[in-house]
């Protein structure tokens, strides 16, 4: 069959596509009944077998076009889903045949190419020409399914497939068959307009509207679409010249006065108060054949109306149908009256008849009011559903707001926040939509759900997909250090290697924070908070060396309340690193006003294990500075522990260990009275415990209270067991006070009943004592 002869055959079935046009379901069955055919689902290599499946899914094809041009004009409905599986059902096997049909022909030119064959004589073979014919078809029909399905989807994939049936059309645009060029540029036209591309889009349709060799209903078809595109790019006035002409136009009535009517109520925008008026009643007037009519096409018509309306409010009442509601509840959010939109959008949904794409609209919708008016839960839910409903870009956009709506939550709530469902709203959105432009930000505050809860390999992976915004990028690779030190701390000391790699990654992201807060000159919250973390982490960097420079720890961290006021919950960690630097550099007194404000918070941030270490470790310091002759170093630190202690006690007052450490702390510093009150509570609670005893007959006997001294040595003696080391000490202390007292007669006699048990003493130093004591008063 020649090129011609096919051409003719398949405009002459496109004429009659519409009277033709059968069910999608039909159309789909046809498809696929064509590929099953195929043995191993490839296109057949026998030339009159693929002319014959070329033949068939045409006849589809162009079914398939009818069906979605009676869908635009009827102005949508329910067979969007179907069509768009035509479509994919179609377009499977028509590509597979053209990348087949190409691929014959690259391989006939390869070959003639490795046996330095004539090319020339290639191209006029009759083989090849058949090759190129039915390659032709396939991309004739190929071109307007594709066209047609990309009508279907969104985003990315929508834009690929109307590139590609552009540059197919583009193919044809050249060809030598003026019919064939014709409705090639009619093709063309309508990818370009639908690619955004208006120039290009008005030159092909006005080539395809003017030439009188057209069909009538190609031109109709053509001077639609750029009816369609004057109104898109803001051209009202050609818009109502060429609506007007087409007014009343078979098939397109619909369409047409609805463009009309638009551009009319866009060019009042800005008309004189008179001049508006007239435009309005003329957009009136072309609308109320639509309103009259019914269906989707009224709806559409009542929300354009509303949509223009001054006073949207006083108008929801008016207003009937779900989809002129959904309008008029956009128009409210523009004009950011929520509470209105809500109320609206509610009354909408009770009746319970929306269809599911309707109902879909309505909750996105809804879940945008709700945002917008700080309803998180309920935006919440609304914006869920809509996420499961819709699709392309406005999915993704619900699916992103929800994600939000439990960030409000998770950030009033703290402590009660929904922390599971939060997270299952991050994966949901960053699961489904990783490409969309704020999926960072999912990313992100996965990480930081996964790094807060100690899963730090999981937040490592999380914090990697963080792109596309600088800020975030630095606050994610923040993140990313913090877990590697987590997992540092929990295996080990990390090695001189890994200490250089950390400082490394620090400096770059200190230079990236700079850099950050150059190009912002307010400075954000955000970026003071990161600034405060970097300082804090470079200085417990620093801390992690095999010698620290605790002084320019010190220093790092000097005024760090003050010039991070807002970043409290550093302060903890922040002031355990300062005092293990006051400690280190002997800066007593400074560690002491550093305790006694933050001892608290310590205890509380670390526990009693670290801060009892931490205490201790002042002590031991101060003792080494005397010494070494630094007089009251001892006092200074002890001080310090002082502080630790009461909080520790105070956090824990069922701990009499606290409680008498505290006590003795108080005593070496010079409190005799509150010494002396804890001990004696101490004792409340535990009356043999030796420590309290011991310290109270110690401090009543420095009173010079000797009988309550001795009292406290024979509760102290009663409450040792004889033979041990605290039984022996009691027993030598009263008579050492016996002999104190003059009654030496008492004493010796205390010492001679003693005598016996001494070889049991290990103590050399009191065994020295006793005996030094029993010359006394003995002799």
């Amino acid at each position: 069959m020649g090129r011609n002869v096919w051409l003719l055959a398949l405009l002459a079935l496109l004429a009659s596509a519409v009277a033709g046009a059968q069910s999608v379901a039909d159309i789909v069955a046809r498809a696929r009944q064509v590929k099953q055919s195929w043995s191993g689902g490839q296109p057949p290599s026998d030339e009159a077998a693929l002319r014959q499946s070329i033949a068939r899914l045409g006849e589809a094809a162009l079914q398939f076009i009818a069906l979605s041009d009676r869908f635009e004009q009827q102005g949508g409905g329910k067979e969007g889903e179907a069509l768009l599986e035509a479509y994919r059902a179609l377009s499977q096997p028509l590509e597979a045949i053209y990348e087949a049909t190409g691929g014959k022909l690259e391989r006939m030119v390869q070959k003639v190419i490795a046996e330095d064959g004539d090319l020339e004589a290639l191209y006029e073979s009759p083989e090849y020409r058949r090759a190129g014919t039915l390659g032709a078809q396939a991309l004739y029909y190929l071109n307007w399914v594709r066209f047609y399905g990309a009508r279907r989807m969104e985003g990315a994939q929508r834009k690929i497939l109307l590139e590609k049936a552009m540059q197919g059309f583009g193919e044809f645009a050249g060809s030598d068959n003026a019919e064939l060029r014709r409705e090639s540029l009619l093709g063309r036209g309508l990818c370009a307009l639908e690619l955004g591309d208006l120039d290009a889009a008005t030159q092909d349709l006005l080539a395809v509207a003017d030439d009188p060799q057209n069909p009538a209903e190609r031109r109709s078809k053509a001077r639609l679409a750029l009816l369609d595109a004057y109104v898109r790019h803001g051209r009202y006035r050609e818009a109502v010249q060429l609506s007007a002409a087409l007014m009343g136009t078979a098939g397109a009535d619909a369409r047409v006065r609805f463009l009309h009517a638009r551009a009319l109520l866009e060019l009042a925008r800005k008309a004189s108060a008179e001049e508006a008026e007239r435009l309005r009643k003329d957009a009136v007037a072309a609308l109320e054949p639509l309103q009259r009519g019914g269906g989707v096409w009224a709806e559409r018509a009542q929300g354009l109306l509303l949509s223009f309306a001054d006073d949207p409010a006083r108008l929801a009442k008016m207003v009937e149908g779900p989809r002129a509601r959904i309008e008029l509840a956009k128009m409210l959010l523009q004009k950011k009256d929520y509470r209105q939109a809500i109320s609206v959008l509610e009354e909408a949904g009770r009746s319970g008849s929306l269809s599911p794409a309707l109902e879909a609209e309505r909750r996105y919708v809804l879940g945008l009011a709700q945002f917008q008016s700080g309803l998180w839960r309920e935006a919440a839910e609304n914006l869920r559903l809509a996420a499961q409903e819709k699709t392309g870009e406005d999915a993704a956009e619900a699916a992103y707001l929800h994600f939000k709506a439990w960030e409000r939550m998770a950030a009033d709530q703290r402590e009660q926040a929904d922390l599971a469902a939060y997270e299952r709203a991050i994966r949901a959105y960053v699961e489904r939509f990783p490409q969309h432009r704020f999926a960072y930000e999912g990313f992100f505050r996965l990480g930081e759900l996964l790094q807060q809860r100690k899963q730090c390999k999981e937040a490592l992976e999380a914090f990697a997909r963080v792109s596309g915004d600088a800020e975030f990028h630095v606050r994610a690779r923040f993140g990313a250090l913090q877990c590697r030190v987590t997992l540092l701390a929990e295996s080990g000391s990390p090695s001189a290697q890994t200490l250089a790699e950390l400082g490394s990654e620090l400096a770059i992201l200190t230079r990236a924070l700079e850099d950050l807060k150059h190009r912002q000159r307010n400075e954000p919250v955000v970026l003071s908070g990161l600034e405060a973390k970097l300082t804090l982490l470079r200085a417990a960097w620093q801390s992690w060396q095999a010698e620290p420079d605790w002084q320019q720890i010190a220093s790092a961290l000097e005024n760090f309340e003050q010039r991070y006021a807002q970043q409290s919950e550093l302060f903890a960690a922040v002031n355990r690193l300062r005092l293990l630097a006051y400690l280190r550099l002997g800066r007593f007194r400074d560690a002491e006003a550093v305790a006694e404000r933050w001892a608290s918070e310590l205890v509380r941030e670390f526990g009693a294990q670290q801060s009892e270490q931490l205490a201790a470790a002042f002590v031991r310091a101060g003792t080494q500075r005397k010494n070494q002759g630094e007089a009251g170093a001892d006092l200074a630190a002890q001080r310090v522990a002082l502080r630790l202690y009461e909080a520790l006690a105070a956090a824990d007052s069922n701990k009499p260990k606290f409680r008498l450490t505290l006590a003795r702390l108080y005593e070496n510093t010079g409190d005799l009275v509150r010494a002396r009150a804890l001990y004696e509570e101490v004792l409340t609670q535990d009356p043999n415990l030796l420590a309290a005893l011991r310290a109270l007959a110690g401090m009543a006997e420095a009173k010079g209270d000797l009988e309550a001294a001795r009292q406290y040595w024979e509760r102290y003696a009663r409450a040792a067991r004889p033979g041990d080391a605290p039984w022996y000490e009691g027993e030598y202390q009263l008579a050492r006070l016996q002999n104190t007292a003059g009654d030496r007669g008492a004493a010796c006699a205390r010492l001679e009943k003693l005598k016996p048990a001494m070889p049991g003493l290990s103590d050399v130093q009191l065994r020295q004592q006793l005996d030094q004591l029993y010359r006394q008063a003995c002799r």
